[in-house]
């Protein structure tokens, strides 16, 4: 046997020695993202020419990284000190709506119990003062209205 066909032959041996299928799809992430030696590249490479389902897999995993860059490029960047102020910016936001919610309240109850206050002087005041001139009578022994007897019955 010539020394070519040998190492050929020690070379094949040694990729197929390698059946453990979770290894063989590590190497195969790791060779999509350039991240294998030049000998774990050309055993892969084997693999992509000799193995259909290792192929079928190689560009299962293609299109998820290119599908996964897509989805998890944001639209827009912003830094983190951005975005944190963004956040307390819609906090201080909403205090100030509820602050000025609490004022106006206050305030509009202010007005509406001055009107009451201000108008001829205190509202009741002004029943007072047109009954103050009558003379108040009090009848002892005959009631305004008449008391119905309940003991008889």
């Amino acid at each position: 046997m010539s020394n070519s066909k040998h190492k050929k032959r020690s070379i094949t041996e040694q990729y197929n020695n390698v059946k453990d299928e979770s290894k063989r799809f590590e190497l195969l992430s790791a060779y999509i993202d350039g991240e294998v030696t030049s000998k774990e590249s050309r055993m892969i490479k084997y693999w992509l020419d000799t193995d259909p389902n290792f192929n079928k897999s190689y560009k299962a995993l293609l299109r998820i990284k290119r599908e996964t860059f897509i989805i998890s490029t944001p639209v827009s960047i912003k830094s983190k000190s951005a975005f944190s102020q963004d956040i307390f910016d819609k906090i201080d936001r909403q205090q100030r709506k509820k602050f000025n919610t609490i004022l106006g309240s206050l305030g509009t109850m202010v007005m509406i119990f001055s009107g009451i206050w201000l108008q001829d002087g205190f509202i009741f005041h002004h029943y007072v003062q047109k009954n103050e001139n009558q003379a108040l009578t009090i009848a002892l022994n005959r009631p305004v209205l008449e008391i119905p007897n309940t003991r008889n019955r």
